[in-house]
């Protein structure tokens, strides 16, 4: 079984071979999310992490524009600067407020953002042997549907 060590007097870290963030909720550009990102940093560091896992409603209060809109800069970049992982994301009920497409268009902007489509699916070596497969699904329509 995998050690826990302390990292903080908030967090422990899993000595494993493959590490990664998963945030959701974030996009605020706000105090809160900018603490947040610095303590991120500090995990990731610690832990090895290769990616953040986004899961959903990456800019409040309602999604973005375009690929070029100033909330990329003002609420992802900016916050998350010095990070230096890839993100892997998806779309959240927030996001379906603006134009999900740009979300999507925004990866042939930053080359740390990576949403393939509003479903996807990646496949990530753990070891020679071992392989992690995340299948993101943007289950909003799905709701919409239900009400």
């Amino acid at each position: 079984m995998a050690a826990l060590r302390p990292l903080a007097s908030f967090a422990y870290v899993l000595e494993q071979p493959f590490c990664f963030l998963v945030v959701g909720d974030w996009g605020t550009g706000g105090a809160l999310q900018k603490r947040v990102a610095n303590s991120m940093k500090t995990i990731a560091k610690a832990s090895g992490a290769r990616f953040v896992l986004s899961t959903g409603d990456n800019i409040y209060p309602s999604g973005v524009v375009s690929a070029d809109d100033p909330q990329w800069k003002t609420k992802f970049e900016n916050v998350y600067q010095g990070l230096g992982l890839p993100w892997w994301s998806i779309l959240g009920n927030h996001d379906h407020r603006g134009n999900v497409d740009a979300q999507i268009a925004y990866t042939g902007t930053n080359k740390l953002w990576n949403m393939p489509g509003r479903t996807w699916s990646k496949q990530f070596d753990v070891s020679a042997v071992t392989k992690l497969t995340l299948v993101a699904l943007d289950t909003t329509p799905i709701m919409q549907k239900a009400n």
